[in-house]
């Protein structure tokens, strides 16, 4: 059953968001980020504002001064996530870092260039070699060494092209951070299924002055496992987590004609004018980190997509059940998909998982799998 968003939902939502973020916070940190020295934050709240892709809504606030602004995204049923957070080695910062402020307006991309078209694999040009003996620890970019972390599946057949997977750390972690557990299940859903590529940052955060350093060390490395690997380069992904996902919001506006999904977890985005293509996008966000925030980012990809209102199930009816699992202390995920995107499909999966300092923000422990399941559907 098709249902179609309304304006009081939108309301109702966002009262009971606010009642959410008056409540004490008592969980643990999970997935955290190092803090910076400096930096700007902004002044949102954690509203579940309203917002509607189509329709226009309200878009969603700045990133409070407590943390990045996130996404969120959609699936199809509301179900339990399990316990989890960030390796044993990650960071404790006392403060979460403030991302950079969205840097672009409301309006949608003006590109109209399409994601790569679903169906037979494209096979690059290393479909053929065999897997290195050594795997490289950094590629060259601009003139220095970018730090990656590659995984190569255990039974590679350098004949067959394989979904290339990129995942981006948080503020002020490491790559390892990400393959350890920050970005949970990407490497242990897809390490049989995908080549991984777990970069690592320049610098504290992927938005700020480096933006375009990491930009085209994106563009490098994505270079380098298409000519030495067997990709398939018709199913590439990028996702992050926090900094990551504003970065790979950023990657789904420069390179949006190449990518098959974009899955941002707990990010915003700074760059929403003149993009490239449509990409299918699975937004995830917490609903006590800038919820806002999260939905704004949903609604610009709906909008990139010409999504109409309708989803399935009822997106305020999914993250009715998340705000009210967060008042209880319960950590469940519920996902929607817009039903009538006339280019590519839009999912928001909300959640009520525990993660940093007190809040919601961070990658669920569902977040790969969920990840990974939307990507099939993009045959």
């Amino acid at each position: 059953m098709k249902y179609r968003l309304r304006p009081s939902c939108f309301l109702a939502a966002g009262w009971l968001s606010l009642l959410v973020a008056c409540q004490p916070q008592a969980d643990k940190p999970g997935g955290s980020e190092a803090a910076p020295t400096s930096g700007s934050g902004g002044g949102g709240g954690a509203g579940a504002g309203a917002g509607g892709p189509a329709s226009g809504g309200n878009g969603g606030n700045a990133a409070g001064a407590g943390g990045s602004a996130g996404a969120g995204g959609p699936s199809s049923t509301a179900g339990q996530s399990g316990q989890g957070g960030g390796p044993s080695d990650e960071p404790k910062p006392d403060a979460a870092p403030s991302p950079e402020p969205d840097a672009g307006g409301a309006d949608a991309a003006s590109g109209m260039d399409l994601a790569p078209a679903a169906g037979a694999p494209k096979a690059s040009a290393g479909c053929g070699k065999p897997k290195p003996a050594t795997l490289p620890t950094t590629i060259a970019t601009e003139g220095r060494q970018g730090t990656v972390i590659l995984s190569v599946p255990e039974a590679y057949d350098p004949q067959k092209p394989y979904p290339l997977v990129f995942g981006f750390h948080g503020a002020g972690l490491k790559a390892r951070d990400c393959e350890g557990g920050n970005c949970a299940g990407l490497k242990s859903v897809m390490r049989d299924k995908a080549l991984l590529v777990f970069m690592q940052s320049f610098s504290f955060n992927w938005e700020g002055n480096d933006r375009n350093a990491h930009a085209q060390f994106f563009s490098d490395a994505l270079a380098y496992m298409k000519t030495n690997f067997c990709v398939d380069e018709s199913r590439v992904v990028v996702a992050g987590s926090s900094s990551g996902a504003t970065f790979s919001n950023i990657l789904g506006c420069r390179f949006g004609d190449i990518l098959r999904v974009v899955a941002p977890v707990a990010g915003s985005a700074p760059e929403k004018q003149n993009c490239k293509g449509n990409p299918p996008a699975l937004v995830i966000h917490g609903v006590s980190d800038n919820f806002n925030g999260g939905q704004s980012v949903r609604d610009w990809y709906a909008m990139r997509n010409e999504c109409g209102p309708d989803t399935d199930p009822n997106m305020q009816a999914e993250i009715q059940k998340v705000l009210t699992a967060r008042q209880s202390r319960t950590e469940i995920h519920a996902c929607s998909t817009y039903t009538t995107c006339k280019t590519n499909p839009v999912r928001f999966c909300a959640h009520s998982v525990g993660g940093y300092n007190g809040t919601t923000h961070g990658w669920p422990p569902i977040g790969g799998q969920l990840i990974w399941d939307f990507l099939q559907e993009q045959k």
